[in-house]
């Protein structure tokens, strides 16, 4: 072989073999890259896993343990490891750290979260004008593990001017000194403002009182729950069972000397509740008192155990004021102002006034007070007022339907509305048509207007109707219900025609005064607050023998929380960090290899 030729061949064979050996190096580095991205995704892997089993292992009933039990764990091809636990000493926020390994690379997750559980605002919760107690030192007020203390809610005290009766200061003092003579761990609070206390009870905005629990108990009643009628008297047992029910008095109810009850879930009484001496009330859950009446009593005498809460809602309002009624309508819909068409109104042959029917001091000259009685079926007590039935009348069979409006001021109000061949529907204005059209909705469902039998409005507070009082940013407030489209934002209801949703009827209720009884309203509240300073009864009086225990305790309440709309025990997200180390990076850093939880690396 030529010289030449050797060396060609020689230059094939070297550089045949420098390509082989490039070649190696880089599918060796093509694995060594695949193999440390493969890491680098365990190890992300493996954090998250040990993120989330952190974090379920961390919750407690109670709020954050202080220790998870573990402190790693092995898993295919990777582990992770926490590397830090700390928890605020209420167990109210934890902080943790943990990292996934695998091949070299490090992946660290460090979070943040709090714990907030399902809250009342103590064992009492007094959202009342003015509340006295007569308590038996042999009487046990519990505020639980955390001692919560008695809620005495101010804003009705404030609101309905008790204050220019005594100052609050005297009240309180004679509230404490007998809440301090019972056993047990619970104090006064008076918090200000409360609305932190009422974040986990999902009441209105702007609301926010304890009334809105005992409606929103009315609300959830379903099948298997009771009504008891007012004026009970238990002088037997009464026995609900195991199960969580909810319990609705629709008046004042009283356990006798020889009467028993005892259950769970939700006690909602319209009124007094009274256990005479001998008599036994054992209850788990939450108790609501709910009245507008002067005077509320809660009268423990007998063999008391309440496990949960109680809230007692009392309006008491001051004596004065009315409820009026005043219709608009405009049967062919149109409507070219907002006083609507006057043709056959009761009110032409007096003048031009702004509304087809009014009636002032409907609830004071009516024997029904505040019910209203829009359609009756075979009686109609109220068409000379609603003129209701001779809209519907005219509509035939006609597809129409029912809306309230400005509902932001409803009364409490509830409404029943009977058609004919469907069930009778209630439910409460301020929740719209829910039970009725499937959910919350301002409308109800379409019927033809001769299948309407009855529908009926009951108003229950007069305060949480719109006040519209002459001089109050009008002269003469019917006059300005009937000339303006959003009618003062009082309480309406309205008549819609489905095809084309043209309004044909509005009735609209509001608390009103005239300029000429203002006089007359500041001394009847004269001789009204003289009474209360003379000792007369008012707002809410609780009274407790020796046999009696009332304990705070939310686990008993959590079984009805869902039917109440409350929110359960949440855990909030307050921030994470991440860090991700490859392995040539932590090979880079110098960093010590971390062993296996229970092994070698």
């Amino acid at each position: 072989m030529g010289k030449l030729a050797f060396l060609l061949v020689m230059a094939a064979i070297i550089g045949g073999t420098t390509l082989t050996y490039s070649t190696y190096a880089t599918v060796n580095e093509h694995v060594r890259a695949r193999g440390e991205t493969q890491a680098d995704v365990l190890a992300r892997e493996a954090a998250t896993s040990g993120h989330g089993l952190l974090l379920n292992a961390a919750l407690d009933t109670r709020g954050f343990r202080s220790s998870p039990g573990f402190s790693g764990l092995e898993l295919a091809n990777s582990f992770f490891t926490v590397d830090d636990y700390t928890v605020e000493t209420d167990g109210t926020e934890v902080t943790f750290t943990v990292t996934g390994h695998s091949g070299g690379a490090r992946h660290t997750i460090r979070s943040r979260y709090a714990w907030d559980p399902l809250d009342l605002p103590g064992p009492i919760w007094f959202d009342v004008p003015f509340a006295s107690a007569q308590l038996d030192p042999g009487a046990v007020l519990s505020g639980g593990e955390d001692a919560r203390p008695v809620v005495f809610d101010r804003r009705r005290f404030d609101d309905n001017e008790v204050g220019t009766l005594l100052p609050f200061s005297t009240m309180r003092a004679a509230l404490e000194g007998q809440l301090a003579t019972a056993g047990g761990n619970s104090g006064l609070s008076v918090p200000n403002p409360i609305d932190p206390l009422l974040e986990d009870l999902n009441l209105p905005e702007g609301s926010g009182h304890a009334d809105d629990l005992f409606y929103a108990a009315l609300a959830a009643m379903g099948d298997g729950d009771v009504t008891l009628p007012a004026n009970t008297v238990l002088a037997g047992a009464a026995h609900y069972g195991a199960t969580p029910r909810i319990v609705h008095a629709t008046g004042p109810l009283t356990v006798g000397a020889t009467g028993a009850l005892t259950g769970s879930g939700v006690l909602a009484v319209a009124g007094d509740l009274t256990v005479e001496s001998g008599g036994r009330l054992d209850w788990n859950g939450l108790v609501v008192l709910h009245s507008d009446e002067p005077v509320l009593h809660l009268r423990l005498d007998g063999q008391v155990a309440l496990r949960g809460a109680v809230a007692v809602s009392q309006n008491a309002l001051p004596p004065g004021g009315h409820m009026d009624l005043t219709v608009m309508r405009d049967l062919d819909g149109r409507w070219s102002s907002p006083k609507g068409d006057r043709t056959g109104s009761p009110w032409a042959v007096y003048g031009d006034y702004p509304w087809f029917q009014h009636k002032h001091r409907f609830d004071l000259d009516l024997p029904e007070g505040q019910t209203v009685y829009f359609a009756e079926a075979g009686r109609d007590r109220h068409e000379e007022w609603t003129q209701f039935r001779d809209a519907l009348d005219q509509m035939g069979s006609q597809e129409v339907y029912l809306e309230f409006a400005q509902t932001d001021r409803h009364g409490y109000a509830t409404y029943r509305l009977d058609l004919a061949g469907q069930p009778t529907r209630s439910g409460l204005v301020k929740n719209g048509w829910g039970l009725f059209a499937g959910s919350r909705s301002s409308r109800s469902r379409p019927f033809p207007a001769s299948d309407l039998r009855s529908f009926i409005i009951d108003v229950q507070s007069l305060r949480v109707l719109r006040d519209r009082f002459d001089g109050r940013g009008c002269a003469e407030w019917p006059r300005c219900i009937g000339g303006s489209w959003e009618r003062g934002r009082a309480l309406t209801v309205r008549l819609r025609r489905n095809s084309g949703g043209r309004l044909l009827y509005e009735g609209t209720l509001y608390w009103h005064m005239r300029s000429d009884e203002v006089a007359e309203h500041e001394e009847e509240e004269r001789r009204w607050r003289e009474a209360i300073l003379n000792g007369a009864e008012f707002g809410t009086r609780l009274t407790m023998g020796g046999d009696v225990s009332l304990a705070y305790d939310i686990d008993a309440i959590r079984p009805v929380a869902d039917r109440l709309g409350f929110d359960g025990d949440e855990t909030h997200h307050r921030g994470t960090w991440t860090e991700h180390l490859s392995a040539t990076q932590v090979q880079q850093r110098g960093l010590p290899p971390v062993p296996p939880p229970g092994g070698s690396d």
